[in-house]
C-alpha cells in the first residue's frame, strides 16, 4: 500500500507458469547477482537491497528499445493492459479499475473512455456485419430453392 498512489494494497493471484518463472528466477538467476544473499528481493542491487522501480523501468525500457526497436516504459504495459481489456469487452471498466488499482471507478472510465466508445461501435459494427451475413446467406438459400 505504501507503494501506490491510493495507499491499498494490492493482492494478485499468479497463473502458475508466472509463478514457475520467478521461482526459476530465484533459485537459478539471483544467485549470481552480488549481495543477493543479503534479502529477498526479486531483483535485489548490489548492496542486496531492492532495486528502484525506476532503476527496473531504466532497465526494461533499454531492453525493450534494444531488442524490438520501440520506444517503451513501463506505465504504457498498464496502458496496453487496460486498453486490450476495453477493447474485448467495453463493459471491462471494473475489471481495468480493479488491474489498475484505481480507487474510484470513475478514474478509470476518465482515462479509459474513449476506448470504451470506440470498443462499442466496433462491437455494433460486427454485430450489424453478422446479421448482414445472416441475410446474404438467407437470400442466397432463396434463390437456390427457386431454381
Amino acid at each position: 500500500a505504501g507503494e501506490v498512489k491510493n495507499r491499498r494494497d494490492i493482492d494478485v493471484i499468479l497463473p502458475r507458469e508466472l509463478a514457475a518463472r520467478i521461482e526459476r528466477h530465484i533459485n537459478i538467476f539471483r544467485p549470481h547477482v552480488p549481495g543477493h544473499d543479503e534479502g529477498s528481493s526479486l531483483f535485489p542491487g548490489r548492496s542486496g537491497a531492492s532495486r528502484k522501480p525506476e532503476t527496473i523501468g531504466r532497465v526494461l525500457r533499454r531492453m525493450v528499445e534494444r531488442q524490438l526497436g520501440a520506444r517503451f516504459n513501463a506505465h504504457l504495459a498498464r496502458h496496453l493492459a487496460a486498453e486490450m481489456l476495453m477493447e474485448d469487452d467495453p463493459n471491462n471498466i471494473v475489471v481495468v479499475q480493479r488491474l489498475l488499482g484505481h480507487a474510484d471507478p470513475k478514474t478509470t472510465a476518465s482515462i479509459y473512455g474513449i476506448t470504451r466508445t470506440s470498443a462499442a461501435q466496433g462491437k455494433y459494427a460486427g454485430l450489424v456485419e453478422g446479421l448482414r451475413q445472416r441475410e446474404v446467406k438467407r437470400e442466397r438459400r432463396k434463390v437456390r430453392r427457386c431454381r
